[in-house]
């Protein structure tokens, strides 16, 4: 019960579960399908329940850096960018590591085409910034960028091509991936598409246009 709820988002019946005492004290730390109940509700983006759980103290205190910031990833990986704000928002011992599990973190929300939540950890200051350039998934380096092309999310590609300073993308893996020629013109277009899709077209458009013009 106490991690469906914390699934569902139930705020009621997870407030209820947390109350109950002695012999019926719920372990908070329990976990289902391999999940915690913090990570279930970071996972689906109840902020509600969430905070609940954060405000729990004692032998019950929420270990939100579990699994490798895996409630962090998870929110990042499902768009859940609420949930994603409110775990930046925790500091001290709760300061989530954004580049955990070799920035797994903006890997996923790349890779799932959560544009809005990509640009958030973009936005990181210099003291938190992700590092856009690690490898993951069968990828030596620059991943994001490289899951983004694999699965067509164009929107997210377009972010990542704009990207300026430090999170600029190397230059050789731009070639690489066929998006020479692509950077000022990779904005989302508001394609209906999934991921706007209809970028990642236009920018390969492109080159295949600059390669004929160059023959």
């Amino acid at each position: 019960m106490f991690i469906k709820a914390c699934w569902d988002g139930d705020e009621a019946t997870l407030a209820a579960v947390l109350a109950l005492e002695g012999e019926l004290a719920v372990d908070v730390h329990a976990t289902r399908w391999g999940l915690t109940g913090f990570i279930c509700a970071s996972k689906r983006g109840h902020v509600g329940c969430m905070a609940q759980l954060l405000a729990l103290t004692g032998p019950r205190r929420i270990d939100v850096h579990v699994a490798g910031e895996r409630a962090f990833r998870r929110a990042c990986g499902n768009g859940q960018l609420p949930a994603v704000e409110l775990l930046l928002s925790l500091d001290g011992d709760r300061t989530v590591d954004v580049n955990a599990s070799g920035g797994g973190a903006l890997r996923w929300a790349c890779m799932d085409g959560h544009v809005s939540v990509a640009a958030r950890l973009l936005a990181l200051d210099d003291g938190r910034a992700v590092d856009v350039h690690a490898g993951g998934r069968g990828h030596a380096n620059e991943a994001p960028l490289r899951l983004a092309d694999d699965f067509e999310r164009g929107a997210t590609v377009g972010l990542l091509l704009a990207a300026t300073g430090r999170h600029a993308p190397d230059p050789a893996v731009v070639r690489e991936l066929g998006l020479v020629g692509a950077r000022a013109d990779a904005i989302w277009s508001g394609s209906p598409l999934r991921g706007g899709r209809g970028v990642l077209v236009a920018c390969r458009a492109s080159r295949r246009a600059g390669a004929r013009a160059g023959k």
